[in-house]
C-alpha cells in the first residue's frame, strides 16, 4: 500500500525472532526522504504466534496501518485460526501496535484480515470463509466496518451480500 510518501508491504510467510513464530509475517515501512526509499520500521504483532500470516493484506492511511492476519487466533477454541486486523500507528517517530480488530462473531477458518481498507477513522475488513448470518450459508463471506472514535475501534457494521451463497467468498 501506498500513501504519499510512505509505502507499506506485508511478507506473510516471514519468520520472526524464535522457533516459535514460523510463518508469523511482517510488514516493511518504506519512507521517501531526498528522492531515496528507506526501510525505516518492521512490524509484527505482539502475539505473533506459528502460521499467524501477518501481512496478508495491507492498507495505510497517513500515520496509521492496518494489517491482515489469517491465521489469528481468537480467544477460546470455536475461534481458532479466525482471523483478525492490527492497526499500528505512527507516534513521536515509533511505531505501535495499537488495537487487535476481531469479528464480533468470529468462528474457526472464517479468514478474518484475507483483505483491508483503510481511511481515516474507517477500516473495513473481508472474512471471505464466514459462513453467513446464522451458519445458514456455509462459506458466503461478509465485511465488517470499524470506526474509531473517542479512543476506540468499534464494528459498526457487517455487509453481506442479498444474494448470498454457498462458497461465494464474499469479502475476498
Amino acid at each position: 500500500a501506498i500513501d504519499g510518501d510512505r509505502v507499506v508491504v506485508g511478507a506473510e510467510l516471514e519468520d520472526g525472532p524464535g522457533n516459535a513464530t514460523s510463518e508469523s509475517g511482517a510488514a516493511y515501512i518504506f519512507d521517501l526522504s531526498g528522492g531515496v526509499w528507506t526501510e525505516t520500521a518492521i512490524l509484527r504483532a505482539s502475539n505473533a504466534g506459528e502460521d499467524d500470516q501477518l501481512g496478508r493484506a495491507v492498507a495505510l492511511d497517513g500515520d496509521r496501518v492496518l494489517l491482515g492476519v489469517i491465521g489469528e487466533d481468537g480467544p477460546g477454541d470455536a475461534t481458532l485460526t479466525s482471523g483478525a486486523a492490527y492497526v499500528f500507528e505512527l507516534a513521536d517517530g515509533v511505531w505501535s501496535e495499537t488495537r487487535i480488530l476481531r469479528a464480533s462473531n468470529a468462528q474457526e477458518s472464517d479468514r478474518f484480515g484475507q483483505s483491508i481498507a483503510l481511511d481515516g477513522d474507517r477500516a473495513l475488513i473481508g472474512a471471505l470463509l464466514e459462513d453467513g448470518s446464522g451458519d445458514a450459508i456455509s462459506e458466503s463471506g461478509a465485511a465488517y466496518l470499524f470506526e474509531f472514535s473517542d479512543g476506540a475501534w468499534t464494528e459498526t457494521t457487517i455487509l453481506r451480500a442479498i444474494d448470498a451463497g454457498e462458497n461465494d467468498n464474499f469479502g475476498f
